[in-house]
């Protein structure tokens, strides 16, 4: 897992997302998941820190694994 040992080098909440994102990965059964804010609520990962950590992980990360991970702007007021 030399992604993780990358991530946790990384600043911010990077690690806590990558996790995150495994994690999901792992429990959906499509390709396909949501990174809701309940899931980053629960992480204790801010909307404003995920964008950052995810850009992170994107620049130092991704290249080590084959499906793309897309963090979608929730609009006020979502839940979940």
């Amino acid at each position: 897992m030399a992604w993780l040992k990358q991530a946790a080098k990384l600043p911010g909440k990077a690690i806590n997302l990558g996790i995150a994102i495994w994690w999901l990965h792992g429990m959906s059964s499509n390709k396909a998941f949501k990174l809701t804010g309940k899931a980053l609520e629960q992480l204790g990962i801010s909307r404003d820190a995920a964008y950052s950590a995810l850009k992170r992980l994107e620049a130092q990360v991704k290249p080590q694994f084959q499906q793309n991970a897309v963090l979608y702007p929730c609009q006020r007021g979502c839940t979940g």
